[in-house]
């Protein structure tokens, strides 16, 4: 059976700061008729499931990045957080993408925040469409513009 309605799957870095954004995007999505999945670590999730915040209506596709307690940079290496955050992701996204287009329920596009580039490749070596969430404000956009063009 064929899909009728649009499939987004969101990637996000485990942070407030890329998350709520990324709710907010995906509550307009779900008004639309489309269907949204959040790729999210176990750390994050549990954080907003903890304060209440998981909206109606979403899901997610749960995965361990290695630091499920959550990171603290006072005690972890930042670089090997972002390794293992990296090779993880890499991993269950592929997963997901496989899973739901051999269940019959492709997605037609992986949206991702900042610092997840390595998303738009999992999503181009599997022929999925993808794009980068902004979730930063348009006057910085402007800033990255000027200085980069003079």
């Amino acid at each position: 059976m064929a899909q009728t309605h649009p499939h987004f799957l969101i990637v996000i870095f485990p942070a407030q700061g890329h998350i709520n954004p990324a709710f907010q995007f995906a509550k307009r999505l779900t008004q639309l008729g489309v269907k949204v999945i959040f790729t999210i670590t176990i750390s994050a999730y549990n954080k907003i499931n903890k304060a209440g915040k998981i909206p109606d209506g979403f899901n997610f596709a749960v995965f361990s990045d290695g630091y499920d307690d959550g990171f603290n940079s006072k005690i972890n290496d930042t670089t090997t957080f972002l390794t293992q955050f990296r090779n993880r992701g890499t991993q269950s996204l592929k997963e997901t993408l496989i899973s739901n287009a051999e269940n019959g329920t492709p997605v037609s596009c992986v949206v991702y925040t900042l610092l997840l580039p390595w998303a738009a490749k999992v999503a181009r070596d599997l022929h999925v469409p993808s794009a980068p969430l902004w979730i930063q404000p348009a006057s910085v956009l402007r800033v990255y513009y000027y200085y980069f063009n003079g």
